[in-house]
């Protein structure tokens, strides 16, 4: 397994990085993290390598510029998180669903389930946890600060207005 490292542009004092773990698919991304935090999670376990750096880089290029990328990755998690990420690869860029339709799109009612998943989500952005909300339009949470998510969502089209994304942004269905 390879892991690769990009740093992230920031006016902290503390640098922050993005770190992706490959091997012939993308099976990890950590979000924006401080370096020290990032090498406990990879340990000794990994070597680094230039493709997984580039990929690294893809993903800061997302969150900063809303420059998506398309890369094989593994979907991991139980079989209900899996569900649930299958169907987070549904909402298309510019739109949301919230954690109650993709709950109800499962014949569940376990809404707090669904949050959970995406908490566990191994490979944000590629599985787009970020576009699920809450049923009012808060953004809820995410990995990387509801500031970063509210920057993805604006740079991929979402309109977001007192904390809120409107009803418009939100798919019919999944």
């Amino acid at each position: 397994m390879y892991y690769g490292l990009d740093r992230v542009k920031t006016e902290k004092k503390k640098e922050l990085y993005s770190c992706v773990i490959l091997n012939v698919k993308i099976s990890k991304i950590i979000l924006p993290d401080y370096l020290e935090n990032i090498l406990k999670i990879i340990k000794k376990s990994y070597v680094r390598s230039k493709k997984a750096d580039n990929l690294a880089r893809k993903v800061n290029s997302w969150i900063n510029y809303g420059l998506s990328f398309d890369y094989p990755f593994v979907l991991r998690g139980s079989e209900f998180e899996k569900r649930v990420y299958k169907l987070t690869l549904k909402i298309p860029k510019g739109k949301v669903a919230s954690y109650k339709q993709i709950a109800e799109a499962l014949d569940s009612k376990a809404y707090r389930a669904v949050g959970n998943a995406m908490k566990k989500n191994p490979v944000p952005l590629l599985v787009p946890c970020h576009r699920v909300v809450n049923t009012d339009g808060k953004l809820g949470g995410y990995g990387g600060g509801l500031k970063m998510k509210k920057r993805i969502l604006t740079k991929e089209g979402v309109e977001i207005i007192d904390g809120r994304v409107p009803k418009e942004y939100f798919v019919e269905k999944i």
